[in-house]
């Protein structure tokens, strides 16, 4: 092949390089069709480690409270919360409060089984 051969082919790869990289890359999208209106994704959260709580109250309308804010009523199934010191709280009108401080460990359930709660004016 001569000089001219080969300078023609090298300047045609270079061109047909040239037009792939423009089709495929960010410029290929004209400014008019991209799409500004949403925000950029947020990064991801960080991961919490986390345990697992069980309670179930008798009478089973009683509101279930972790660290303050409603968990639910009459039970809490294998609810993710955070690791350390939490305080759980059951409470139903015509019934004494129960409150405890639990320790919770990353993947570990604490398993608070069934709280009864007494009626105001029962003894201990």
């Amino acid at each position: 092949m001569g000089v001219a051969a080969t300078a023609a082919v090298v300047v045609l790869a270079a061109t047909a390089l040239a037009v792939t990289r423009r089709e495929t890359g960010p410029a290929a999208v004209p400014d008019a069709a991209r799409d500004t209106s949403r925000p950029a994704p947020s990064p991801p959260l960080p991961l919490v480690a986390s345990g697992r709580l069980r309670v179930l109250t008798t009478p089973p309308d009683a509101e279930i409270l972790i660290d303050g804010q409603r968990a639910g009523v009459g039970s809490v199934i294998d609810r993710p919360v955070p690791v350390g010191r939490r305080r759980i709280q059951a409470r139903a009108p015509g019934f004494a409060a129960y409150d405890t401080i639990v320790d919770v460990a990353a993947g570990a359930l604490v398993n608070l089984r069934r709280v009864v709660l007494r009626a105001r004016g029962e003894g201990p």
